[in-house]
């Protein structure tokens, strides 16, 4: 009787369509991993750099596994997606999860090596996982951010004309010209132009400085 009427309290003190929960705190970490009749096959984990009012500045798709994290998480996937073949991603702040889903973080797939989504195909399509990471490195995803509030516009083709290029993987162009700036899901902080994928950070960065030059307000 106590307990439930602290909950009560606490209810009758959250304004009307507000929830309350624990404040997690520690490092936030986006995490894919590759499952084989429930069991991890295949790991991969990703932070990401703040630039403030929701955006990033970058994204690390680290090489090195993240032991502790994996155990934790793999002892989630034995209670919970036992027999499933498939991608789960998961977002967790100080080892704890906060978010789950049956997908894959599309933004930087290609950083994951040559074969990967061949290997993601053959996965659902056969229920076994084979790739070889032994090429494994360090990844980048480098973001261009502009003002909210205008039209932005850019030359597709010569975007195209931008690859291949030493250290980078791929652009995004992460706006579609024919819908509305304001029907776009985008952060506070900004309006996100552009996402390159990169091998070398430096090179990420100075792709992201040539598109910021060919981006025109309209």
């Amino acid at each position: 009787d106590q307990l439930d009427r602290l909950r009560t309290a606490h209810l009758a003190a959250i304004a009307p369509g507000y929830l309350w929960m624990e404040l997690f705190e520690g490092r936030h970490v986006s995490t894919d991993a590759e499952l084989e009749g429930g069991l991890p096959r295949w790991w991969r984990h990703t932070t990401g750099e703040p630039a403030g009012d929701g955006t990033f500045d970058y994204w690390t798709v680290h090489a090195a596994p993240e032991l502790e994290l994996e155990a934790c998480l793999a002892g989630w996937i034995a209670d919970h997606l036992q027999g499933y073949s498939g991608i789960v991603n998961f977002e967790t702040i100080g080892g704890r999860i906060i978010e789950c889903h049956l997908r894959m973080a599309e933004q930087w797939l290609d950083l994951n090596g040559p074969g990967w989504l061949d290997a993601v195909v053959r996965l659902y399509g056969e229920g076994v996982w084979r790739f070889d990471d032994s090429t494994r490195r360090e990844g980048y995803s480098v973001v261009l951010f502009a003002e909210h509030g205008q039209r932005w516009r850019i030359d597709r083709q010569a975007v195209a004309r931008l690859l291949p290029s030493p250290g980078v993987s791929s652009i995004q162009i992460t706006f579609d010209d024919s819908v509305a700036p304001e029907q776009h899901a985008m952060p506070e902080g900004g309006f996100r132009l552009a996402i390159v994928n990169a091998c070398d950070l430096a090179a990420g960065r100075a792709m992201r400085e040539t598109l910021r030059g060919m981006f025109k307000a309209c």
